[in-house]
């Protein structure tokens, strides 16, 4: 059994390698292959804390981690989860308005899939032909229909690989007035804008 001092000492020893061994920054850009540091996973090129069920690296498949449905709430739909350009991503069958979407893939550890490669996008279609929420949403300031859309966690669409269906975004009627304000990928593989409250699938990552 150890002494007092023994213990006193012991504890003292965790404190100071604890003050040496600060947990890494939130919010710095994904390393190559989307890699971040231990106990968080890649969202929208932007490494965040990992919560939920799900396994660091299980959201962006890059560390070997096991890629799992377990702890999304799908309702009565059914919940797959494979790899998808790296990437583990979990879809969800049940229609469910973006903002009920978005809490489930929270509650799993990761958000609404941001589409940033063809690759994914392309995987995501052979996974599910049907129409489902990813994570784009506009600006409540977009001044029209193809303005202001960026993925949920801050990335924008500036500069970065879109797969529009033509004449698309249009929010509805060709005119911005608020009525499509969300993104989804249609039947056809390809992205429109939906009202937020329609109820589709969703995917996360």
């Amino acid at each position: 059994m150890r002494s007092r001092f023994a213990n006193a000492w012991f504890t003292a020893a965790l404190l100071i390698a604890a003050c040496y061994s600060p947990a890494a920054p939130v919010g710095a850009p994904c390393g190559p292959g989307g890699t971040c540091p231990s106990g968080q996973h890649c969202v929208a090129n932007v490494c965040e804390l990992s919560s939920g069920g799900q396994p660091d690296g299980g959201s962006n498949g890059s560390d070997g981690g096991d890629c799992s449905a377990h702890g999304l709430s799908c309702d009565n739909g059914n919940a797959t989860a494979f790899s998808c350009a790296g990437a583990c991503v979990v879809m969800c069958s049940a229609n469910v308005s973006q903002f009920s979407a978005e809490s489930a893939c929270r509650g799993w550890g990761g958000h609404l899939v941001a589409v940033t490669s063809s690759s994914l996008d392309n995987c995501l279609h052979q996974h599910d032909s049907g129409t489902l929420w990813i994570g784009l949403t506009q600006s409540d300031n977009a001044t029209t229909p193809a303005s202001g859309w960026s993925w949920i966690g801050g990335a924008s669409l500036v500069g970065n690989y879109t797969n529009w269906e033509s004449s698309q975004p249009d929010d509805g009627d060709g005119t911005e007035n608020g009525a499509e304000q969300c993104g989804i990928i249609d039947g056809s593989g390809t992205w429109a804008d939906s009202s937020c409250s329609q109820t589709h699938g969703f995917a996360c990552r």
